[in-house]
């Protein structure tokens, strides 16, 4: 039977070694190792070295070294964009081996223009910009730009055309709720901030019940959002639903490819906070959601006395369901406003229990902070003493009780976590 040889990118493969500081015979003892094979180090260290000169070797070494390396195989064979910071690295030692060999007049001109303090200072600058300039060419591939950076650079533009990763591309489709877009957004942060603008006015402006999904079905991520919109509007514009996947150009266009362990990780936290940000009801990819049941939502109250540390007692407190007409309750179903509606029933349990330490503290000898969906209310004591530097603390989260006292925290907007907190301030003044 012949060998079929499977085709590795060399440089990739050697960048993968070295970034995890393994040498050429540290590498072919653990393949050896991997496939069961019997060979000493010399044996299996020129079988490897030959591995990285002539970048092929059988699909089951190729396998086996991929998982020494925890990659996949068409990261080893080149086809994946590399970490930004490795891309960035792999065009600054590029950039100074043209410094060194004294053959590139316009990078010199480049580097004075940066105006740093060394020349090492000037090659990081300029290594940044030009790697997303590269990027950036990829896309549009206007060859002008690539016959300035190939002149630049010093590359050609086969090169230049490699896989590229400074902010990486992200496609985006949105569909439904009056919203029709579909773009191509450099980085994460591009991301987000598009995301506001599909989507933004609508999540705030139409009611408090908006249910946020997200989803994944690797390289796309899919985020499905139920809007809370009067129940005689057609489905179509009650759901928006947004799919967005890495995308990576290349001769025929853009092709959907998968993101790295980073971009993913990035990705996934992005999606998380902003959905966090906007929506009372959530679902992040495979947990469930939250809060399951709106008549479960809670508000603990932890007291602390004279210390962050010192916790001297916890209330829950019940919502006050009776305080609210059938009336109400309907109007708020059909407006999507029944988180607001939990919450003012809520609200007066929690002023009776902050009622007394209101009346009993001075004017102005308060704060009320926020951190991570929570709020902490202090009293301050009068005069601070250095034994008595600490007064009463309430720290309040809205819970769901999932169980015979059993809680966990739920999702609560910023939008609302504002109204709220207007709300205890005029309380405290």
């Amino acid at each position: 039977m012949r060998f079929q040889s499977f085709p590795i990118d060399s440089k990739r493969l050697r960048e993968l070694r070295k970034t995890r500081g393994l040498t050429q015979a540290e590498m072919a003892l653990r393949i050896c190792d991997k496939l069961d094979l019997d060979q000493d180090e010399e044996t299996a260290t020129s079988v490897y070295r030959r591995i990285e000169k002539i970048g092929s070797t059988s699909k089951d070494r190729a396998q086996a070294i991929a998982d020494i390396l925890a990659v996949r195989l068409d990261d080893l064979q080149g086809l994946l964009p590399p970490e930004p910071e490795t891309y960035e690295r792999r065009i600054f030692t590029h950039l100074q081996s043209q410094i060194e060999q004294d053959d590139n007049p316009q990078l010199e001109r480049e580097l004075e223009r940066v105006g740093a303090q060394t020349i090492e200072d000037a090659l990081e600058i300029v290594a940044k910009y030009v790697s997303a300039r590269i990027e950036g060419a990829q896309l549009c591939r206007n060859p002008a730009e690539l016959t300035e950076l190939a002149e630049l650079t010093g590359l050609d533009v086969n090169e230049l055309l490699r896989p590229a990763n400074c902010s990486g591309h992200w496609f985006i489709s949105a569909f439904g709720g009056g919203t029709d877009s579909a773009q191509i957004i450099p980085g994460t942060l591009g991301l987000w901030m598009h995301l506001d603008t599909l989507v933004k006015e609508q999540l705030d402006c139409l009611g408090t019940d908006a249910q946020i999904c997200l989803r994944r079905d690797s390289p796309w991520y899919r985020i499905e959002i139920q809007l809370p919109k009067r129940s005689m509007l057609p489905r179509s514009l009650k759901v928006v639903r947004i799919d967005l996947a890495r995308c990576q150009p290349d001769a025929k266009g853009i092709a959907w490819i998968q993101p790295s362990w980073t971009e993913d990780w990035l990705i996934t936290r992005t999606l998380k906070e902003w959905t966090a940000h906007y929506g009372n009801f959530i679902q992040t990819f495979d947990a469930p959601l939250m809060p399951s049941s709106i008549s479960e939502l809670r508000l603990r109250i932890t007291e602390y006395q004279g210390s962050r540390d010192k916790q001297v007692g916890r209330t829950m407190i019940r919502p006050d369901v009776e305080s609210t007409s059938p009336g109400k309750k309907n109007e708020a179903v059909e407006f999507g406003m029944t988180h607001a509606l939990a919450i003012r029933q809520l609200l007066p349990g929690l002023r009776a229990h902050l009622e007394s330490a209101i009346e009993s503290s001075p004017r102005g000898r308060w704060s009320l902070m926020e951190s991570g969906g929570s709020f902490a209310i202090d009293f301050w004591p009068r005069p601070v003493t250095t034994e008595s530097l600490y007064g009463l603390r309430y720290s309040i989260d809205l819970v769901e009780e999932i169980g015979a006292n059993e809680f966990r925290l739920a999702p609560w907007r910023d939008r609302d976590r504002k109204a709220f907190r207007e709300i205890v301030e005029k309380w405290l003044n």
